[in-house]
């Protein structure tokens, strides 16, 4: 690395210590950052003799230009703050550059250190608050296990290396795991990367050659994603879960696709939270619950699997003499409307002009969302290929639309982790799939649903679609089209060119079921389930939340009442905790009702559940209700007062 690069990476440290911005790190600022490192690291008499050490002119502080002058006890006084950095690449050599007397190399690789050290308690942080579900500040007993089965290691009852990973966790024994405990166990873990390994090997398990250079500095990353549209606090959880090749190929967008992507992020996010309520609702009539809501949300941000569908037996020569997938911009071919001006007319409605004055190969590629899990494809996009390629690395540059998106504008579009309004565009019959597929890690079916008309899940991948770099695998129906001597040497020919893998549609069926038998062997009840205990996102970085607020950000006042364990809330609503926005009940003051989640108008009755839960609906007669039914509500519920702004149905 460049001298000045490492001179501005030594200026960012500075400015981490430098709290107050007055350019000089005070006594009280060093000790607050070290404490947030590495609570208890340091005892007051330890901590003197540390300052004293770098404290060249005696005044309590250190300004920019007065960082430790000396490398040995910087390091030292590093790896006293995290034992577990002993084993660094970067601190090993930087303890060889000292023994060959190179201390310059050694001061720069010390401050290189620091910056690892101050990654790795930001992301431990973010990984505590996503496996505390219930918000209370530490890890029980059911977190726990939740956190190990989304991990990916086996069921903690049943073997024996876990449950001393158990007991290593919980090292007073009270059964609670508190953050301190849990930052000491993924140091002798040996940091987050190693700890999340395991599920990052899991999510790429069906992603054969994801690849990509990360020679970028931290700053740069996040500018990209920034440029983007995503926050520092969602780059945090995506870093964790998935490969450096998917965050890249966010940092290699254009300006004009970065445009398009935040756009679409910044109309979705409001758009979603609107729609959460509501959505909720449906959800309930249906027979499902909340966390069913939840699990279905999280499965079509990381999993369900992205695909366009392709006729093979006509494109197979561009696909093996060219480099990539192209719009109908570059090849003037299209299996839907092939009209330049109106196709132009539609991307400038869609993205809010990000596309305008752009080149025809930045422009976005089209495909579908396969949210029911479907092994031959989504059947009702089979117009556009009877065979399908699955996608990797787009998924953090992808946007949704609930059909094609001919005509549509751009409120009606979603991205991965704002989809609710788009989902509640669904039909009955579509949420019900979607649901059962979400909550049973089994394969749907898109067809059982086209006899009615339904509409395909549009997908929009901003940026390029490389035949060698972005695709997984090809899928082709099983018959004498392709089934042949002639057609097999071309896939063959094609798929050896790019690295694919390639199956026919019976042989996907039993592969995904295959995953599935092993899924249960392992006693993973569902991928879904498990993550969904580290899906609530922490605050953003550098935002301190007052007292009082929402810790995830949103600048909402904290529920009321305390948790089953005691403690107060720290986040406004359930909904807001699993990242997914606002529930029902956000905002309510204690003792005040939310409105009946079936969507008559009347308040929710009082009192709560055999469970101890506060109760959802008006009374039992509503909550077994039809749609349309009119003689809905018991005489007790007729008798409560109705607030002003409702017409309850009668």
């Amino acid at each position: 690395m460049a001298a000045d690069e490492e001179g501005q990476r030594i200026l960012e440290v500075f400015k981490q210590f430098d709290t107050n911005k007055d350019g000089v790190i005070s006594r009280e600022e060093l000790w607050q950052l070290l404490e947030k490192l590495s609570p208890g690291a340091f005892d007051s008499a330890s901590f003197d003799a540390m300052i004293s050490s770098i404290d060249s002119n005696n005044d309590k502080a250190a300004t920019g230009k007065a960082l430790p002058k000396g490398p040995l006890p910087r390091l030292d006084a590093i790896i006293r703050m995290s034992p577990h950095l002993s084993g660094n690449s970067t601190y090993k050599e930087a303890r060889t550059a000292l023994d060959k007397g190179e201390e310059d190399s050694a001061f720069l690789l010390s401050d290189k250190l620091l910056i690892q050290l101050e990654s790795d308690a930001n992301r431990i942080d973010a990984a505590f608050v996503q496996f505390d579900y219930s918000c209370t500040g530490f890890l029980d007993n059911s977190e726990v296990n939740a956190m190990f089965h989304y991990l990916g290691f086996p069921d903690p009852s049943e073997d024996a290396e876990v449950q001393d990973l158990v007991k290593k966790l919980d090292k007073n024994g009270t059964g609670k795991v508190e953050k301190e405990e849990f930052k000491h166990f993924v140091e002798e873990f040996g940091g987050c990367d190693l700890l999340f390994e395991r599920r990052r090997a899991k999510t790429l398990r069906d992603r054969s050659g994801s690849s990509a250079s990360m020679d970028r500095s931290r700053e740069e990353i996040q500018d990209h994603m920034m440029f983007a549209g995503i926050h520092p606090d969602a780059q945090a959880y995506w870093e964790l879960v998935l490969p450096p090749s998917e965050i890249e190929n966010v940092c290699l967008l254009t300006d004009c696709q970065k445009r398009a992507v935040s756009n679409i992020r910044q109309i979705a996010k409001v758009n979603h939270q609107q729609a959460l309520p509501v959505l909720q609702r449906r959800v309930s009539k249906l027979g499902y619950k909340d966390m069913d809501l939840w699990t279905t949300l999280s499965w079509v941000r990381d999993f369900a699997p992205l695909i366009v569908h392709i006729h093979f037996d006509r494109m197979w020569q561009f696909i093996i003499e060219d480099t990539h997938y192209r719009s109908q911009f570059e090849t003037g071919k299209s299996c839907g409307l092939n009209n330049r001006e109106v196709r132009d007319r539609w991307e400038r409605d869609l993205f809010q002009g990000a596309y305008s004055g752009c080149r025809d190969f930045e422009r976005p590629k089209y495909g579908v969302l396969n949210v029911h899990n479907d092994y031959r494809g989504v059947v009702r996009a089979k117009q556009y290929g009877d065979c399908y390629i699955v996608l990797k690395d787009v998924r953090l540059r992808t946007t949704f639309s609930p059909e094609d998106s001919a005509n549509l504008k751009a409120e009606r579009l979603a991205c991965l982790d704002y989809y609710a309004h788009v989902l509640n565009e669904y039909t009955d019959n579509e949420l019900e799939e979607t649901l059962k597929v979400a909550t049973t890690g089994k394969l749907g079916s898109s067809e059982s649903i086209v006899a009615k008309g339904l509409k395909y899940k549009e997908a929009q991948y901003h940026g390029e679609i490389a035949w060698a770099r972005h695709v997984e695998r090809l899928v082709l129906p099983k018959g004498e089209k392709y089934d042949n001597a002639e057609m097999v040497a071309h896939i063959k020919a094609a798929c050896d060119k790019n690295g694919w893998e390639w199956c026919w549609d019976v042989d996907e069926k039993a592969r995904r079921e295959k995953l599935e038998a092993e899924e249960a062997s392992d006693d993973k009840i569902s991928a879904w389930k498990a993550k969904l205990k580290a899906m609530a996102e922490g605050p953003s970085e550098g935002v301190k939340v007052p007292a009082g607020l929402c810790v995830r950000g949103c600048g909402k006042p904290v529920a009321p009442g305390l948790t089953k364990h005691g403690n107060p809330y720290k986040t406004c609503c359930r909904g807001c905790a699993l990242g997914f926005g606002h529930d029902l009940r956000c905002g309510l003051k204690d003792g005040e009702r939310p409105p009946c989640k079936m969507g008559c108008g009347m308040l929710a009755a009082p009192g709560k559940t055999a469970k101890g839960r506060p109760l959802d609906t008006c009374c039992r007669k509503c909550a077994k209700a039809e749609d349309g039914e009119t003689d809905r509500h018991d005489a007790r519920c007729r008798q409560d007062p109705v607030p002003l702004h409702c017409t309850p149905a009668r």
